[in-house]
């Protein structure tokens, strides 16, 4: 039988959710129910209220949000076993101890009761569990005890019809009158809407936890929140964690093994500390590689990334981030140094010999005039590309760390390079003293992009100018100067518009060693012209507060 009334209807309870509750009963031994059931349903209008005749009727019990057993301890019928089979019904996890603070005030003080209930709770099972409410007269406290030992939620012990409950007097309510049966249902609403809030609240995390690690299992990383505390203790791990530290996600969440202790490598801990709460102090997040020495005492390298999350209730900071294995990606970038290394001794020490050999060609005989000048131009640019080839390779394999870099300092420095090297600076500049989130080559960057406009200016006295704009989250530094313009498809191609063709050689490396840096740094380049013919240069990059 169905019972939907709200006659007397209440305040939602469990933050807004209006969704229907339907609430099972089942009257224990001679106990019919029906007088609990349509008490209870005159309580909200969103309670749906079911009255079973038998506790193994699944049919009816497994679709219900909450079960409602009555029982009346003056009945021979009602036991522990009674109990234990008709809350059995509800749920198919194995029966579980829990202690509630509701329950504790509605029950009168028994120090075994109390004792009994707290050296039996455990942790809550299976979050899809129903929730199983016991209500009736004279319960005794050996059958709460024994009620809660088999997984029943919370136990509502009432006076029984003589006045007494299990020794003590009967419950009375605030205006010192007798507890009404009116009164005992708005309790019961109460503690099935929370039960039941509670239940729904937890399924919902359990599922984001669940959507989330089937996320985390397509990646062959780690994924973790931890204390901000250098021994970086997990409050959860998941992902690839026994794969890449020998070690499983339950050792590291139970403090068996500790990450800064156990799996950081002991050479790298120091440093990782230092840059970890650096980064979070300046920005709130943190980016860096370092090795680990995984459980069979191997090494390897992991590049990891963090941010600050909210702390918790004693005000320990916490860190959620994301750890790779990078250890394949670090071995090819050494393999592409040494490589490197070989071909820029070979081709400077064998260019360096034809070069001197064109020179003497040049002073024995004005014959070859022209073609000894273009290949000795050919030869420097030759040997200026190889220059900057190591640069390139040095910011594409080593592991940098995204630190604080003062624009105005860097770009003085840079201003000052170019003026030594080419006896030329530039004609304004103008920046504001602010601070980015950068890596350490960005000073490097600046030079280039200064340089190139020196270099190529078709003028004697190149006009340049530097500038910087700022707004909420960026620092934007544009480098103005007199042309020749960029090619289209150079810049397309540096920006991502578009993709090299075969033939495509373009005219250099500086630009591209600029937009690795910006890249590596977090920002992004991007071209313009002035209405002059000449370029716009800018290095956006993330601003530090």
């Amino acid at each position: 039988m169905r019972r939907r009334s709200g006659e007397d209807p209440v305040s939602d309870r469990d933050g807004g959710d209006h969704r229907p509750i339907r609430v099972c009963v089942y009257g224990v031994g001679s106990v019919d129910g029906e007088e609990f059931a349509a008490a209870l349903a005159r309580k909200r209008d969103r309670f749906l209220v079911d009255v079973v005749d038998r506790p193994d009727r699944k049919r009816t019990v497994e679709s219900a949000d909450c079960g409602l057993l009555v029982a009346d301890g003056a009945d021979d019928a009602v036991d522990a076993e009674s109990l234990e089979m008709a809350a059995a019904a509800f749920r198919t996890d194995p029966p579980r101890a829990t202690t509630s603070a509701a329950a504790s005030e509605r029950t009168p003080p028994n120090d075994e009761l109390t004792a009994r209930s707290e050296s039996t709770a455990v942790a809550p099972g299976d979050p899809s569990a129903v929730p199983v409410v016991l209500v009736g007269h004279g319960i005794r406290s050996d059958l709460a005890v024994r009620a809660y030992e088999s997984g029943i939620d919370d136990v509502h012990r009432l006076a029984n019809r003589d006045g007494v409950a299990d020794g003590h007097p009967p419950t009375e309510s605030p205006d010192g009158g007798r507890e009404t049966l009116s009164t005992v249902a708005t309790e019961l609403a109460h503690e099935i809407e929370r039960l039941v809030s509670e239940r729904r609240r937890t399924a919902a995390l359990c599922e984001e936890r669940d959507r989330l690690e089937t996320i985390v299992d397509r990646f062959p990383g780690v994924v973790y929140r931890c204390l901000a505390v250098p021994d970086w203790p997990m409050e959860y791990v998941t992902g690839a964690v026994e794969a890449l530290t020998g070690y499983t996600a339950a050792d590291l969440e139970r403090n068996r093994y500790s990450w800064g202790r156990d799996v950081v490598h002991p050479a790298d801990r120091e440093r990782v500390a230092d840059l970890v709460f650096d980064g979070l102090e300046s920005a709130g997040s943190f980016e860096l590689t370092y090795r680990i020495q995984p459980r069979d005492g191997t090494t390897k390298w992991v590049w990891e990334r963090g941010t600050r999350v909210e702390p918790t209730p004693d005000g320990t900071p916490r860190i959620e981030g994301y750890v790779a294995d990078v250890t394949d990606r670090r071995e090819r970038a050494e393999q592409l140094q040494v490589i490197s290394h070989l071909l820029r001794h070979n081709v400077r020490n064998d260019m360096t010999v034809v070069r001197g050999y064109t020179s003497l060609l040049a002073e024995e005989t004005d014959e070859f005039d022209d073609e000894t000048t273009v290949m000795l131009d050919r030869i420097d640019d030759l040997l200026t590309t190889v220059d900057k080839t190591q640069p390139i390779v040095d910011v594409l394999t080593t592991p940098h760390e995204r630190g604080t870099v003062a624009v105005d300092e860097a770009i003085e420095r840079a201003v000052e390079t170019v003026e030594t090297r080419h006896e030329v600076a530039p004609s304004r500049v103008s920046v504001v003293s602010k601070r980015v989130r950068a890596i350490p080559e960005l000073e490097r960057a600046f030079v280039e992009v200064v340089e190139n406009a020196v270099v190529h200016s078709d003028g004697d006295e190149p006009e340049i100018e530097i500038r910087a704009a700022t707004d909420d989250e960026t620092v934007a530094v544009s480098v103005v100067d007199d042309g020749p313009v960029i090619p289209d498809m150079e810049r397309d191609i540096l920006t991502g518009d578009r993709t090299p063709e075969p033939l495509f050689h373009g005219t250099g490396l500086g630009l591209w060693l600029v937009e690795w840096i910006v890249r590596r740094s977090g920002g992004s380049l991007s071209f313009d012209e002035t209405d002059e013919g000449g370029n716009v240069v800018t290095l956006t990059l993330p601003r530090l507060e």
